[in-house]
């Protein structure tokens, strides 16, 4: 909401796109009913402006492939997506390999 307030668009296709997906009709409104929704309806924009962490996350522990954890967490199966730190690798290569 704060971003669509300010004029700044640059997340509004994920979070549209994100609140079409989970429309059970056909009949979502345009992308332009979308964000004067999250302008004037607390509510709509509570739920549906919101992508959660975005940036910040997505660098630090960026999902990769399913890593196998069986042994480790003592189960018959259990595949969890490794977490890949991309700020990490980042520095890594700049010291090793600039």
């Amino acid at each position: 909401k704060y971003l669509v307030d300010n004029d700044v668009h640059i997340w509004d296709g994920d979070a549209y796109k994100n609140y079409v997906s989970k429309q059970t009709t056909e009949d979502v409104g345009s992308m332009n009913w979308f964000i004067e929704q999250i302008k004037t309806d607390f509510e709509f924009a509570k739920k549906w402006g919101e992508l959660g962490p975005v940036y910040g996350k997505q660098w630090r522990k960026w999902k990769g492939k399913l890593v196998d954890k069986s042994i480790e967490f003592n189960a018959h199966t259990a595949w969890i997506p490794e977490q890949i730190d991309q700020i990490a690798n980042l520095i890594n290569d700049l010291k090793t390999n600039p």
